[in-house]
C-alpha cells in the first residue's frame, strides 16, 4: 500500500498527542491528503473530539476495539466520516483498557493493528494512530504498524528522561523489522514550549544535548514557537 502509517507516541500523558493527531490529520486533508485517523486510547478522546458521545461512544460495535477482538469483521465496515471532507476515522472504546490482560497469551499479538490496516493502505495517503499514554500492548501494535512515529513532549525535566524510554521502545520495534533506517522516524514536537522563557531554555538544551542526531526545525504558529526534529 501507498500509505504513511504514523503513530503518535508518549509514554506521559497530557501532552497533546490527540489534539497533535487531530489537527495534523485535519491540516492533511485541507490539503487534499485522504486521512484515516485510528482512536487506540481508551480514553477515546480523539473519537470525542470528532463528535461521538454519549450511548454511541460505549457501544464496542464499531470501534477499534471490536475489530482488535473480531477476526471476521473488516475495517473497511468501520470507517466513519468526520466533518473535514477527506478525514475518515475509526473510534475508540473504553475496553482498549483490557488490552494487555486479553492479548496476554495470543501469538504475534503485535501484528493485529498491522493486518486491520493493510486492506485499507492503498485508499489513504496517510493514517494517524493516537496512541494511549503507556508503552504497552496497544503502542506496541500501534509503533509495528508504523513507518514514521511523532513524540509529542514539553522541554521539562521529567519529559527529557522519559524520551529516552520512548527512544527504546521503538528501536526495539523497528530494528528488527529493519525499519531503523534514518532519523526520520524519531520527530518530536516540542508542544506548548516557549522557548524565550527562561526556565524552559535549560531542558531545550538538555533535549539537544540528549538527543544530537536530530535537527531542529523551528516553526511559528500563531506567535508561538514549536519545535519538530526529524
Amino acid at each position: 500500500g501507498n500509505a504513511r502509517v504514523i503513530s503518535v507516541v508518549n509514554q506521559k500523558g497530557g501532552v497533546g498527542k490527540t489534539t497533535t493527531a487531530i489537527n495534523l490529520g485535519a491540516a492533511l486533508a485541507e490539503v487534499g491528503r485522504r486521512v484515516l485517523l485510528i482512536d487506540f486510547d481508551s480514553q477515546a478522546s480523539m473519537t470525542t473530539g470528532l463528535g461521538i458521545k454519549g450511548a454511541a461512544l460505549r457501544e464496542q460495535y464499531g470501534s477499534i476495539w471490536y475489530l482488535l477482538n473480531d477476526s471476521e469483521a473488516k475495517l473497511e465496515d468501520f470507517i466513519l466520516k468526520s466533518t473535514v471532507p477527506g478525514l475518515d476515522f475509526i473510534r475508540g472504546h473504553e475496553d482498549l483498557a483490557a488490552a494487555e490482560a486479553a492479548f496476554v497469551s495470543e501469538i504475534a499479538k503485535e501484528h493485529k493493528l498491522r493486518k486491520l490496516l493493510a486492506p485499507v493502505l492503498d485508499k489513504y495517503d496517510v493514517i494517524l494512530i493516537d496512541c494511549s499514554p503507556s508503552l504497552g500492548t496497544l503502542t506496541v501494535n500501534a509503533l509495528t504498524a508504523s513507518n514514521v512515529v511523532i513524540i509529542p513532549m514539553e522541554c521539562e525535566y521529567f519529559a527529557v528522561l522519559g524520551l529516552s524510554l520512548v527512544k527504546k521502545t521503538i528501536q526495539k520495534v523497528f530494528i528488527p523489522m529493519n525499519k531503523l533506517k534514518n532519523r526520520e522516524l524519531f520527530p518530536i514536537l516540542g508542544n506548548r514550549t516557549y522557548i524565550q522563557l527562561p526556565e524552559k531554555k535549560p531542558y531545550f538544551i538538555l533535549l539537544c544535548k540528549t538527543f544530537r542526531e536530530l535537527k531542529r526545525l523551528s516553526l511559528e504558529l500563531k506567535g508561538v514557537e514549536r519545535l519538530l526534529w526529524f
